[in-house]
């Protein structure tokens, strides 16, 4: 194996690992400023008759959703995810699990299983390769492309975390007076 390769690969999955911890992170005190400002939003009496809270709040998590799910019109390779997916399962899938009497392995391999999962489904060469490393799958054959596979994951990553830092709660949360009176007109004068 290339060696200059290996070391962009494991700084680059560092990288998408970092960034899906700061996602995560972004996320849960999203979910506090989301609250706050919709609190905020129902005291002031600046919410547009016509739109309840709860509906303004279902508004605001549909456009996230749609903003942090947008397809990319890039496709990996099936061969490219494939190959990993398919050493994993072999030792993760719950068929290969039933003669392992240890609770928390088994749980482990459980884990695992349902990670690989998610990672083929949303196209994640890191999380795919981080779930063939909880297993200890060592030796992967790493190519170019999966360079490309996790400068895209990191590019998807933080845009998702870009996004909800330029959302109306997320900025008013985390704004002086002025600019919390700003978001609040702007986000009621969106929905009147």
């Amino acid at each position: 194996m290339d060696k200059n390769l290996a070391l962009k690969h494991k700084k680059l999955f560092r990288k998408a690992l970092y960034l899906s911890a700061e996602l995560e992170e972004v996320n849960d005190v999203f979910e506090v400023c989301k609250a706050e400002f919709f609190k905020e939003v129902s005291e002031t009496g600046c919410k547009p008759p016509s739109l309840s809270l709860a509906s303004a709040v279902d508004s605001l998590d549909d456009n996230l959703e749609d903003i942090l799910s947008e397809e990319d019109s890039h496709k990996p390779p099936a061969e490219g995810f494939k190959k990993l997916y398919r050493k994993i399962m072999l030792k993760a899938h719950p068929d290969k699990l039933i003669g392992i009497k240890d609770d928390d392995l088994r749980q482990l391999y459980s884990d695992v299983c349902a990670k690989t999962m998610k990672a083929m489904e949303e196209e994640s060469w890191y999380m795919l390769y981080g779930a063939a490393l909880d297993i200890g799958i060592k030796n992967i054959e790493l190519k170019d492309e999966h360079i490309n596979f996790l400068t895209e994951d990191c590019s998807k990553i933080d845009d998702a975390v870009k996004k909800i830092k330029s959302s109306i709660p997320w900025v008013w949360f985390h704004s002086n007076d002025n600019i919390k009176k700003m978001c609040i007109e702007q986000y009621s004068s969106k929905y009147s």
